[in-house]
């Protein structure tokens, strides 16, 4: 899953991959059957996902397809290397909600290779830390995360969460209410649609914290300036 695009055929449709994948295993192959799987991944239209090449489709787009192929395959055990690499923070959250449904419904069992903590935490019962290609500790998770023992896991990058370099809560530095913000687009004709990219949003900014709106890849890619924060806004300071 690290590098889903080395694992299509540039020369065959999305649908031709995932027929031949459910042929070869003796699946069905119906085309109502391949739609669910696309659509259980959430990628939209899936009836147009079928006829794209690879070359067509972004990297979290196939990353998602394979996932997809591996749901037709029903196999009795994941290995799943780097699942959620180059995916926006909601398709990373719909992906692990697949994992695990995917594993409560079909497999007794997944290898998970990953560098994210975070889905190690959500997924993972036990885990084993490498370092230098060797095993340093392993262990359930709970004991892992709340008392490690080793030197690289009681390193303070190494767990997701990290203390407040100010304190919690000594001083408001932004505060924002009721944030919207729209794009016009369109055509030659001259008419312009107009479509919210922030919509009545609302967030508080304190010394110390990390506060971290997120996104889709649709948003970064079709308004860029909305994705990385770059909005023209007035701020009133109040004493």
């Amino acid at each position: 899953m690290q590098n889903p695009r080395s694992a299509f055929n540039p020369l065959h449709t999305m649908h031709t991959h995932a027929r031949e994948t459910c042929l070869a295993l003796g699946k069905p192959a119906d085309d109502a059957t391949l739609t669910a799987a696309i659509e259980a991944v959430g990628l939209e239209n899936a009836a147009r996902v079928l006829k794209l090449y690879p070359f067509e489709m972004s990297g979290g787009m196939l990353q998602r397809m394979m996932i997809a192929m591996a749901v037709l395959c029903e196999s009795p055990f994941i290995i799943a290397d780097e699942p959620t690499t180059d995916l926006d923070v909601v398709a990373q959250a719909r992906i692990l909600d697949l994992l695990e449904s995917i594993m409560q419904k079909q497999a007794p069992g997944m290898l998970l290779v990953t560098h994210d903590m975070g889905v190690v935490a959500r997924l993972a019962d036990d885990v084993a830390v490498m370092s230098q290609g060797k095993i340093v500790e392993q262990g359930d998770v709970e004991t892992l995360f709340n008392a490690p023992k080793h030197t690289v896991t009681r390193q303070p990058g190494f767990r997701s969460s990290r203390p407040l370099r100010y304190g919690a809560g000594i001083m408001t530095l932004l505060n924002v209410c009721g944030l919207s913000h729209h794009y016009a687009h369109g055509g030659f004709s001259g008419k312009h649609q107009h479509q919210a990219v922030l919509n009545n949003v609302s967030l508080t900014l304190k010394a110390g914290e990390t506060v971290a709106p997120a996104g889709t890849q649709r948003l970064r890619k079709k308004h860029p300036r909305a994705a990385a924060g770059r909005l023209r806004v007035s701020l009133t300071r109040e004493y």
